[in-house]
């Protein structure tokens, strides 16, 4: 009787799939809390643009000239511009949130991670986290991506 062939060894680098997933359901969290976090700023940029709109409309009434007026109007447009970057920065981490807890998607998870480096100080730190998580070998099989 021969003995058995041995085991391959494991990969000294390899996790083990239940740590993975932990990691990837702990980063679907983290980005549902950014969320929440994000969307009172953009709440509260809304309530400054508003604001801002009613201000210009009542100095419009009183007789403001054009050339004081391009301040406010600027300053509404930048405002605006913000908002909908906001927003579509929103639903993207929204979108990635749900993907991290279902396996899928694994190139938009990167990409948003990368993007939301550029928040500071929060969605740097998430993004480098999250961008090491879905960097692993291991992460990137439950994906079922090379």
């Amino acid at each position: 009787m021969s003995a058995p062939p041995p085991l391959p060894a494991p990969h000294a680098n390899a996790m083990p799939p239940s740590r993975d997933a932990a990691d990837l359901r702990t980063l679907s969290i983290l980005f549902h809390v950014y969320n929440a976090l994000q969307l009172l700023g953009v709440l509260l940029i809304g309530g400054l643009l508003a604001l801002g709109i009613g201000i210009e409309r009542s100095k419009n009434l009183t007789g403001q000239t054009s050339e004081q007026a391009i301040g406010g109007q600027i300053l509404i447009g930048i405002l605006t511009v913000v908002i909908v970057l906001s927003l579509v920065m929103l639903v993207l981490k929204f979108i990635v949130a749900r993907d991290l807890a279902r396996h899928r998607r694994h190139g938009l998870c990167l990409a948003v991670s990368i993007l939301i480096c550029l928040d500071l100080p929060l969605g740097t730190a998430l993004g480098i986290y999250a961008l090491v998580v879905l960097n692993r070998p291991s992460v990137k099989a439950l994906f079922g991506t090379r």
